[in-house]
């Protein structure tokens, strides 16, 4: 691993004294955290050498997924991840607001497409030019499934039939990186789109999109999908539709909601509407851990990434792993397992061994994919 080392200021060597002085060296997170493992023998020790040297490799915060599992498991209730998020927003601040990260180049072009008009907008219908509702399926299930974010939408429509769909990303990646004042932008944009369309509720397929909107102080209501779905009912064609099937499903949980139980139970809710039998992964529910996909450190360091995508994708019970996240679908597929999305099996028929699972959506297909749900839809 190459040293990228960067001098700390006071505030933040503080707060490293004030964290790693209250770890305990207990080994729990130890246990779940490759990205730990790899730099230190604990927190404690990690921090007291960054406070001594006055320095870190900024290859360090930048490896971490930000999921929050250190939390999850930590007898005083340390979240390493914000300590190496405030080391992220250091950098940026120190390097004209950017991200001193070459990886995070690629960051930088998905942003920036991904608010362009080719990939942002709000599609409905010419019939109804009152909006209520928008439909916020995010980018990574129009980048897996266009064909799923329309009849997703359609179904919708049945009981709320003036929803519209917002295309739009929540910014998340700009904010994970450090760049505040870029993703501040962003979500003042989409703010501005939401507000525009007089819409009192946005439905988030994404789980990043659901969490960060409801922190971000929008006008409209926030509303999961699943709790949504589980509300209202399936399609009647969906109901007990995986009773025969021979698949039995993990269930990866997304780690950005890992703390809300009502999201997780009513994506168990709708599993056993459709049918599909369940055994639930070594870690689930407030425990589950990140996909590899988390905290962008797929672009800084690919091999982490890999090695939590694999780790993760095989603490699943079954060869089968159910994601509610297309980004967690997409990993645990690169993991080395056969991995659908729930919505897949609510639109896509009926799954059995027999059928073949989609596995990792090329670049050019992901960005095809958004470009058709643009081309699929009237523009408001």
């Amino acid at each position: 691993m190459v040293n990228k080392p960067i001098e700390l200021d006071e505030n933040i060597l503080n707060e490293l004294k004030s964290t790693g002085n209250r770890c305990v060296k207990c080994g729990a997170c130890m246990k779940q955290c490759e990205m730990l493992r790899y730099f230190c023998k604990n927190p404690r020790s990690l921090f007291k050498s960054a406070v001594e040297e006055k320095s870190m490799n900024l290859y360090i915060p930048y490896s971490c997924s930000m999921c929050k599992t250190c939390k999850s498991v930590c007898p005083e209730n340390l979240d390493l991840g914000d300590v190496f998020m405030n080391i992220r927003k250091y950098a940026v601040e120190n390097n004209g607001g950017v991200s001193p990260m070459k990886g995070h180049r690629s960051v930088h072009m998905h942003q920036t497409l991904s608010f362009s008009r080719f990939f942002s907008g709000i599609l409905g219908d010419e019939s109804h030019k009152k909006i209520k509702r928008l439909f916020m399926p995010g980018c990574s299930l129009c980048a897996y499934n266009p064909e799923l974010v329309f009849k997703t939408l359609e179904y919708l429509k049945k009981d709320f039939p003036e929803t519209a769909m917002i295309i739009e990303c929540c910014g998340k990646p700009s904010k994970i990186i450090g760049e505040e004042e870029s993703y501040k932008q962003k979500i003042t944009k989409l703010k501005r789109m939401a507000d525009s369309s007089g819409a009192l509720e946005i439905v988030t397929a994404c789980q990043s999109c659901f969490l960060l909107l409801k922190e971000c102080g929008l006008n409209q209501n926030i509303i999961s999908l699943w709790n949504l779905l589980a509300k209202i009912g399936l399609p009647q064609e969906a109901k007990g539709i995986g009773k025969s099937s021979d698949i039995v499903f993990s269930i990866q949980d997304s780690c950005v909601t890992r703390y809300r139980e009502d999201i997780q139970n009513s994506v168990r809710y709708i599993v056993d509407e459709l049918g599909y039998k369940v055994v639930e992964s070594l870690h689930y529910g407030k425990h589950t851990h990140c996909c590899g996909m988390g905290g962008m450190v797929s672009t800084t360091n690919p091999d982490i990434s890999m090695q939590v995508m694999e780790d993760t994708a095989n603490s699943g019970s079954t060869d089968y792993l159910l994601t509610y996240c297309a980004s967690c679908r997409e990993s645990m597929s690169m993991g080395g397992k056969k991995s659908l999305h729930l919505l897949d099996l609510i639109f896509g028929g009926k799954w059995d061994s027999k059928r073949e699972v989609p596995g990792k959506t090329s670049l050019y297909k992901s960005w095809m994919n958004r470009y058709k749900i643009m081309r699929g839809g009237y523009r408001i």
